[in-house]
């Protein structure tokens, strides 16, 4: 278990290396467990599809802007994050979610299967089943090295997601939903482009001159919509790229000071020190 923080650990593995004996049409990339407290998080979803079960929070309830639609569910509740989709997400003091994320390739067999991957979050009761079942494939993790225990691993997680969506059609109804206002298009729009441009060097003014705003109109209509300002989201972009390189690659960390947009790795050291808990290396030391 890799802990982050005092209260918080971050625990995962990715499967993806690791050979499997069946051909699951659904194999797993990675699976893992978290605590972590955050404030928010906004920026277009990356990593793959992702599947979670929000077991409990520091306030009774998460919120979630995804694209233009505000949905405030009661804990614990599941949702499914897709792959290109801006997502605000808002919770304080620490969250606490069992995950399991597949490579965006297999949406669309998701899909033809049934499963409803743009539902809204829902309520979900936590049964006995449905505990033993998450601490079975936790328990498999260190074990996924050996042949036949992935397979396993892709089954148990699949069964998982079968059993939380039987809850979905009533309790989807019962969510509820507000029409995002303070999140018009261009704001969308200019929030995909800084995405993109995220490990750029980017000129702020010229950027919300290129939606025909001001900047000034630009940073108040942003924190109006994502409760932060363009910096604390460009920062909040960085590092998480910052954290997929340093989890997924042996790059120097100087050279993913500036693959991520950085160009002084003492400050980059320290912003990821405050975001994670830990420097760099430490942070790759503990996931290897």
């Amino acid at each position: 278990m890799t802990k982050v923080k005092e209260k918080e650990y971050l625990n995962w593995v990715d499967l993806r290396d690791y050979p499997r004996t069946l051909h699951f049409p659904f194999p797993v990339d990675t699976v893992g467990e978290c605590r972590l407290s955050h404030d928010s998080y906004c920026g277009v979803h990356r990593g793959g599809m992702e599947f979670a079960v929000r077991l409990s929070g520091g306030e009774g309830q998460s919120v979630d802007v995804i694209e233009k639609q505000r949905f405030v569910t009661p804990y614990p509740n599941a949702a499914f994050l897709r792959e290109g989709k801006l997502h605000r997400s808002e919770y304080r003091n620490y969250r606490r979610s069992f995950f399991i994320i597949y490579s965006p390739r297999l949406e669309n067999a998701m899909l033809e299967c049934g499963l409803r991957l743009d539902s809204p979050p829902w309520s979900i009761t936590i049964t006995p089943e449905l505990s033993e079942r998450m601490a079975q494939i936790l328990h498999l993790l260190p074990q996924a090295p050996e042949p036949g225990v992935v397979d396993e691993i892709d089954a148990l997680c699949w069964a998982l997601i079968v059993r939380v969506c039987r809850a979905m059609p009533e309790a989807a109804q019962e969510a509820e939903t507000e029409r995002e206002h303070a999140i018009p298009q261009d704001i969308l729009a200019l929030s995909r482009e800084l995405n993109r441009r995220s490990c750029e060097d980017v000129d702020f003014t010229a950027l919300a001159h290129q939606f025909g705003l001001t900047r000034r109109t630009f940073f108040r209509r942003w924190a109006r919509a994502f409760g932060q300002t363009p910096f604390q989201t460009l920062r909040e972009m960085r590092l998480m790229h910052a954290m997929g390189l340093l989890e997924r690659t042996s790059f120097p960390v100087n050279y993913i000071c500036h693959a991520v947009g950085y160009h002084d790795p003492g400050h980059f050291a320290r912003l990821f020190r405050e975001r994670y808990g830990m420097m760099p290396l430490e942070y790759r030391k503990a996931k290897r």
